[in-house]
Formats: C-alpha cells, structure tokens, sequence
C-alpha cells in the first residue's frame, strides 16, 4: 500500500532540493561569467543539471506514489528507477562534456577575475550544499526512496566539488597559476561522472528486480525459521524479495502439516505477515500455502 505520509515528505524535499538547485545555479551562473572561471561556470552547469534533475524527481515522485492503478496493479515504484537510469545518463555524458571542456582551459590558459566575489559565493554554495546533503539523506533514510537516495548522492559531489572550487580559488590567487583553474574543472568532472555511475548502477538493479540487502534477507529468514519450528510448519522455500520504489515485496512458500485446518494455516500466516511488517515498514507480503514440499 502507498504510505501517503511518506509521499508528503518526499514531495516536500524534491521541492526544496528543486528550489535551492535553481538559486544556485543563477548565482553561480552570474559569478562565473564575472570572473572568468572555467571551475566555477563547470559546477554552475552541475547545478543546472541538479535542477533538471531535480524537476524530474519531483515528477517522478508525485507519480510513482500514486496508488495502483487497473492496468498497472503493482503501482508506478518502478518510474523511480527508470528516472534513476536517465539521470545517471544524463549526469555521466554532462561530466564528460564538463572534462573536456577543463582540458581546453589547461591548454589554452585564461585569467579569473574577482576573487573575493568568487570566495564569498563558493563559500555560501558549500554551506548550503552541505545542509541539503544531510536533510535529503535524512528523508531517503525514512521513506527508503531511490530517487531521494541518488538525489543526495549527487549534492554530496557537489560538497566536495564547491570545497575543491574555494581552495583553488584561494590557491590561484596567491601563485597566478590560472592553469589551476582548468584542472580543477577536471576533477569536478570525474566527480560528477562517478556519482552518475553509482545512479546508473542502483537503478539498473531496481528495474531488474535485485533481491533487497542481504541484512534485510536475513532478518525475513528469522521470522521464518522461528515460526518453522512450530508443528504446524515443516519448512519455506521459493522465497523472493525485490523492490519497487520504496515498497519492498516479499513472497514465499509454507509447508504446513497436511491435516491442518486452512483456517489455521491462514491464522499462522497473518501472524508471520504482521511479525514481517516490522521489518518491512512499507511492504507487500505474499505468502503462498503448500500441503507438501514441491519445491524439488
């Protein structure tokens, strides 16, 4: 079922990531261009694309926390992955236009202007990064969203990447080795190539059905071989688990004694499904009765 709590929080965090995005990338935009900055107009285009990228989580979100629908019975959780997958597209190709475009500034040179206007705005950009950070791993954390997850993952490059801007801009000032300022748009560059990777990856496992972290696995085998030890049940097999979103989908075999009743059988079942629900706080438990072993 779709908590709708946490879809409310989520929405509210894509807009304040959409929103601070935007502010950012204006400003960064307007100091770039004032002092010449190849490293500075690079992490005002990364800003640019955590807006656009941003924009389509917010979407994203509002859709794939939707209630099911009759032609699509399972929900919409897999469009977060499948928006994982384009940003990641996205952001690896930006990081590779951004690369060579430091390469060009290493070899062709070029001053930077205004250095302490550059300071003060990098300054304030690696502040306000460094709080959306740990406000959108917060709310990941609490409604287990993928998209609020690569959100994150995304600002947290951009930490470093702003940290590496203000150093170089500190360092170019005392030596006038403008050439710094091409190798510093380099590095931003793989930064952002390899928080693109690490989108592409999860999100491929999502849209595959990857079985759910092996902890979590562990804990579900827990509950079943405790309630296994019970007369009434011989063992479990076929048990699946994958995610979709932020919904976690378990379904598994019982073998029950062959003379119980079915209306005990489904008692043992419900309770096995509430002691699962503590574990999966946003999951859909099948789990499927067998008389016998069939899973030889």
């Amino acid at each position: 079922m779709v908590n709708h709590e946490n879809t409310k929080t989520k929405r509210r965090a894509t807009k304040i990531s959409l929103f601070t995005a935007l502010f950012l990338a204006i400003m960064k935009l307007m100091v770039g261009i004032l002092t010449h900055s190849l490293a500075i107009l690079a992490s005002a285009a990364d800003s640019f694309f955590d807006l656009i990228v941003s924009f389509g989580n917010f979407l994203a979100v509002k859709k794939a926390d939707s209630n099911p629908t009759k032609n699509f019975s399972y929900g919409f959780g897999k469009l977060e992955g499948l928006v994982g997958l384009l940003q990641g597209l996205f952001i690896s190709i930006s990081g590779l236009v951004l690369m060579g475009a430091g390469v060009w500034k290493i070899l062709k040179g070029g001053e930077v202007l205004h250095f302490d206007i550059a300071f003060v705005v990098m300054g304030g950009a690696l502040l306000i990064t460094f709080f959306l950070v740990r406000f959108l791993e917060r709310v990941a954390r609490e409604t287990k969203s993928l998209i609020l997850e690569a959100d994150a993952t995304h600002y947290k490059s951009d930490v470093f990447s702003n940290l590496a801007v203000l150093l170089g801009i500190v360092v170019i000032y005392f030596t006038q080795q403008f050439w710094i300022d091409g190798l510093i748009s380099v590095l931003i560059s793989f930064l952002i190539i390899r928080s693109g990777y690490g989108i592409l990856k999860k999100s491929i496992f999502l849209l595959l059905d990857r079985e759910v972290q092996p902890q979590i696995r562990k804990k579900i085998e827990s509950v079943l071989k405790k309630f296994k030890k019970q007369k009434d049940i011989s063992g479990y097999h076929f048990l699946r688990t994958r995610k979709s979103g932020s919904v976690i989908f378990v379904d598994v075999h019982l073998v029950f004694n062959k003379k119980i009743l079915l209306q005990r059988a489904h008692e043992i079942s419900d309770q096995i499904e509430e002691e699962l629900a503590e574990i999966i706080e946003d999951g859909e438990i099948l789990i499927h009765l067998d008389p016998v072993d069939d899973s030889e």
